[in-house]
């Protein structure tokens, strides 16, 4: 693998083109070419490249944020450039504070509507004989879950978005994990209780249930740590 093909210079170059936005397309376009230059001289391109000797070369760079500082620096802004800049409070640290809690009370909201709404009945008949009949009615459905889910964690989405997009605190992949991680969480929450209900009865029901919760917890609960750590360097690296 060379180094231009390696995930951690691909990520780097994205979040640092995402950075660089504003800046006149011209000086833009040199200035990820000066620093493709050097990676491509450090780490002899053509060669298989380590991901440690990869990560030392990106970190002698410096983070995305400052290379794009210092490119801003007497250099002028895209004449059409599709949006301005973010306004320098939206690089403080209130900001991922306030989207973070809004994923979380997202998610609190998505638990309790997803297992107050995910109901089954059982029956049990008798027979002359003594011989009992156990019989489990599932009514449910995916779709007006998913819906009445969306529709209640909205109010916390909306934050979610505005920021997450505004915001020069998360690159252009990151955003996008923040916009769609309760969107996400919503629809397996929905849909998993029907499909296990269809594959398993009863005993998929239970089983998928548990198991898309323990999927939503772990994986949410990573994701949005990931996303706020990240969110709280950038934010340092930007104003320091």
């Amino acid at each position: 693998m060379t180094a231009t093909e390696h995930p951690l210079w691909i990520s780097y170059e994205q979040d640092l083109r995402h950075l660089l936005v504003d800046l006149d397309p011209g000086e833009r376009a040199e200035v990820l070419a000066g620093v493709r230059e050097h990676v491509h001289a450090s780490l002899a391109e053509g060669a298989n490249t380590g991901t440690d000797d990869i990560r030392a070369v990106l970190t002698g760079l410096g983070p995305p944020e400052a290379v794009a500082q210092e490119a801003y620096v007497g250099h002028r802004p895209a004449a059409d450039s599709p949006r301005r800049r973010a306004s320098p409070s939206l690089a403080r640290s209130w900001v991922p504070v306030v989207v973070t809690l809004s994923q979380v009370l997202g998610l609190l909201m998505l638990l309790v509507i997803s297992f107050g709404w995910v109901a089954y009945s059982v029956v049990e008949t008798g027979d002359s004989t003594g011989a009992v009949t156990r019989t489990v009615n599932y009514t449910n459905s995916a779709l007006p879950r998913l819906a009445a889910s969306m529709m209640i964690v909205l109010p916390m989405w909306i934050p979610v978005l505005v920021l997450a997009v505004i915001s020069d605190l998360w690159g252009r992949r990151h955003t996008f994990m923040h916009i769609l991680l309760l969107p996400a969480a919503a629809v397996l929450l929905a849909v998993t209780p029907d499909v296990a209900w269809a594959l398993g009865g009863e005993a998929g029901l239970r089983a998928g249930s548990w198991g898309s919760l323990a999927l939503v917890l772990v994986g949410y609960g990573w994701a949005l740590w990931h996303l706020t750590a990240r969110g709280f360097t950038r934010s340092r690296d930007l104003r320091g």
